[in-house]
């Protein structure tokens, strides 16, 4: 029985192929356990995470090269949201095609998904001074989804107004 050469002190596994760039004989112990190759044991520095100040151990050719910078790659993704983001477009996005409406990025915001949060309900906010009540709906007068000023938004109480409102509109059209 042979032992990882890292200094752990396990128990390692017998070779059932030689494998030469490895260092394996068929046959007998392997040098180290999967993972514990004293390349990447050797020389290590103790950096300090910039997402979460968890502190790590990195190579030095990774301190050199400015990519030892997070413990994780979690961390390292959670670094890169909102206005860090090599994709950020200003926080402005389009929310479903062409006839569609304008997103604005507001992580914090109760009625966000995915931290974005519709522009017409922004608007309506504002006029309001407060949220939206839960369950109240954004009508668009004109119907142009995009067109988001004061003058052309209804805040209904709830989706069953909403409906009322378009019938009544369909009706209309119908009638001339």
């Amino acid at each position: 029985m042979a032992f990882c050469e890292c200094g752990c002190g396990q128990p390692t596994k017998i070779a059932t192929q030689t494998r030469t760039e490895a260092g394996w004989i068929k046959g007998q112990p392997r040098r180290f356990i999967k993972g514990h190759s004293n390349r990447f044991r050797i020389n290590k520095i103790e950096r300090i995470c910039e997402t979460c100040g968890e502190k790590f151990l990195v190579r030095p050719d990774n301190v050199e090269n400015g990519t030892g910078r997070f413990c994780s790659r979690s961390c390292y993704a959670s670094s890169r949201v909102g206005p860090l983001n090599s994709c950020w477009r200003g926080g402005v996005v389009d929310w479903g095609g062409d006839n569609a409406y304008r997103a604005i990025y507001k992580p914090d915001h109760p009625k966000a998904v995915g931290n974005y949060v519709a522009e017409h309900v922004l608007v309506a906010e504002a006029a309001l001074g407060k949220y939206l009540p839960s369950g109240a709906v954004v009508h668009h007068v004109n119907g142009d989804k995009k067109h988001n000023a004061n003058t052309n938004l209804v805040v209904c109480e709830n989706s069953g107004y909403h409906l009322f409102l378009h019938s009544r509109i369909n009706s209309l059209r119908r009638k001339a």
